[in-house]
């Protein structure tokens, strides 16, 4: 869907208001689920006087450049550039800004969704190549933002806010992805690996990150709604570890030195989605606490805000389950897809020159290897409530061109424990790999793995 001019100079958002305007039935509010039409809604609202906390906020939080500016932390060294001279300009002969640029840090077009074109670079020369891989791959009219890399354990927040008043949160663990434990940056992306709720880190460092993406929120102009946002625990007192005889890393209390001992937690935001969660971590949540974050957005729109109240409870001895999610990267070759005969294979294929970056496969639930897991491995997918696979091309997230790359997400639950439900996610990711390493039944053709998911870095204690 473009949501650039049409021939006759109308914007999405204009296209929209006059879609609910002609409609035949009352529409009492709109919302998207999408970053890509957030703005676009809004200005459809504001034209219809329906419920939105309007443009100016979204334009700050799809722009991942302005949301550091308005996140009310220290910026750092973070700046932005929309061409190959700008950069020069900006990290100069010396390549790091005459020292106030430190390595590794991470590159990301301003405006995009999840991982997509997220590269870490550790020296000039990684920047460079970075930045012009990413104006090369995707229109960047926001350019290309470039910032601190920062270490510690990174975690996603959900908020559900009424008039600025915080009605419910959680704090969800991120599992290190393959750009924090690889010693190159060429050797890992920031795809996420899996998640797990209830958080494991302290009360007092979920406190920290649940604030300091409160006072983010409202400072970009938000007083309501539903909110997912991404962040990192500077100095925490927890680390993941990874243990020979665990198929998962572990977070755990680390050893602190005295120095680092005056080093403050702090919480590095990376953003806000103005938004309610992915299926798959609404799902988990779901199943954890019992807030339903897609119901909420809805009676956002629609401005009915005793049952938004009343659906921000969470059950009474919540968290209820031992909730992950089980996140598996695969890189199959175009060969492999066909020898697979997923519909639409075809036409996303697009021309000689491969297929764009936008473009997107759903990979139907009952396909090969998931239908063949479910046949198989009842006692995994019993604790499988819900999987959903998106095939998309390789390259824009540091793969091979012309193959494609599956993401696929599983909520795993366990009312045993933390443990269970992250060997369980161990089990799922295997079996799924395996499968797609023997090809179904009749198929010559093998698949290349981008890899399990990633060992974290070895922490000593």
């Amino acid at each position: 869907m473009r949501t650039n001019n049409d021939e006759s100079g109308s914007t999405l958002g204009d296209r929209i208001a006059q879609a609910v305007r002609t409609f035949p039935e009352p529409i009492d509010g709109i919302f998207t689920s999408s970053d890509d039409y957030l703005i676009s809604v809004a200005q459809a609202s504001e034209a219809l006087g329906l419920y939105t906390p309007g443009v100016k906020a979204f334009t700050v939080s799809t722009d991942k450049f302005l949301t550091r500016m308005f996140s009310g932390q220290d910026t750092g060294s973070t700046f932005a550039v929309k061409s190959m001279s700008d950069l020069e300009n900006q990290i100069g002969t010396t390549g790091d800004m005459g020292g106030k640029l430190q390595y590794p840090v991470v590159c990301k077009p301003s405006i995009g969704r999840g991982s997509e074109g997220v590269f870490r670079a550790d020296d000039a020369a990684e920047l460079r190549d970075a930045v012009a891989r990413i104006l090369a791959i995707r229109d960047c009219p926001n350019g290309v933002v470039v910032e601190d890399y920062v270490a510690g354990p990174e975690v996603d927040a959900n908020l559900v806010l009424r008039d600025g008043r915080l009605l419910f949160a959680e704090v969800v663990d991120d599992f290190p992805c393959s750009a924090d434990t690889s010693p190159s940056s060429q050797g890992g992306t920031f795809n996420e690996t899996q998640t797990h709720t209830p958080s494991g880190l302290p009360k007092h460092e979920q406190t920290s990150v649940i604030e300091a993406m409160k006072q983010a929120v409202l400072l970009q102009g938000f007083s309501s709604g539903v909110f997912h946002c991404e962040a990192r625990v500077r100095n925490s007192s927890m680390d993941y570890v990874v243990h020979p005889d665990v198929p998962f890393p572990v977070l755990e209390a680390i050893t602190i030195s005295a120095k680092d001992k005056k080093n403050e937690l702090s919480v590095f935001l990376h953003e806000i989605n103005a938004r309610a969660p992915g299926m798959g971590s609404s799902t988990a949540s779901l199943f954890s606490s019992g807030i339903d974050y897609w119901a909420l957005q809805v009676l956002c729109a629609v401005r009915d805000w005793s049952r938004f109240e009343a659906l921000s409870i969470p059950f009474k001895h919540s968290p209820t389950n031992f909730v992950s999610l089980a996140n598996v990267a695969v890189d199959v070759t175009s060969a492999q897809m066909r020898a697979l005969n997923i519909p639409g294979f075809v036409s996303a294929a697009g021309s000689d020159k491969g297929p764009q970056p936008i473009t997107r496969i759903a990979i139907d639930g009952d396909a090969y290897p998931t239908g063949e897991i479910r046949r198989s491995h009842p006692d995994i997918m019993q604790h499988v409530p819900y999987h959903i696979t998106i095939a998309r091309p390789s390259d824009w997230y540091a793969g091979r061109k012309g193959s494609w790359r599956w993401f696929t997400t599983g909520v795993v639950r366990s009312s045993l424990s933390r443990e269970h439900a992250l060997t369980m996610v161990d089990s799922f990711t295997k079996s799924f790999e395996e499968l797609l390493r023997e090809g179904p039944k009749g198929s010559t053709e093998p698949v290349r793995l981008q890899g399990r998911s990633p060992q974290a870095r070895t922490v000593k204690t």
